[in-house]
């Protein structure tokens, strides 16, 4: 198991993929005309993901308001529009605090309560991923402050 670094952890709204270069502008007008700051988001319960054959301990993000649940969806139908992308999989807002190993099966190993924690959002930022064998780094392309 690895956890994952602190300068890692983030809400994924959309996970985009392969892209070209010349969509940054693009994505980032999207996220530019929806994203909007969630007024308080936590940190809920523990979760192995995805549920068969885990390779992450996440911790859940529970918004009790839905404006993230919103956020998602103006971005999603901005992407939509500008690159024509669409989502592989339900949203399910969490930050991934370790990683496994392959081979590693965390069976039915308790999972800690998680801290009370609650924290706003201060911006959303297109990052692309570089996978490295000791994990990814990620590279900022453009940020729009909430």
């Amino acid at each position: 198991m690895r956890p994952v670094p602190a300068s890692n952890c983030h809400i994924t709204l959309a996970f985009i993929g392969e892209s070209g270069a010349g969509d940054v502008e693009a994505i980032r007008e999207a996220i530019e005309g929806s994203a909007a700051p969630a007024t308080r988001l936590s940190l809920g319960a523990p979760a192995w993901l995805p549920r068969r054959r885990p390779r992450a301990l996440a911790l859940d993000i529970h918004d009790g308001r839905g404006e993230l649940e919103a956020c998602h969806a103006r971005l999603a139908a901005a992407l939509a529009e500008a690159i024509g992308w669409q989502p592989a999989r339900r949203f399910r807002p969490h930050v991934t605090a370790v990683r496994l190993s392959r081979g590693v099966d965390p069976g039915s190993r308790p999972l800690p309560v998680s801290p009370a924690l609650d924290f706003s959002g201060e911006s959303v930022t297109l990052y692309r991923s570089v996978l490295l064998p000791e994990g990814a780094k990620y590279e900022a392309l453009a940020t729009v402050r909430l």
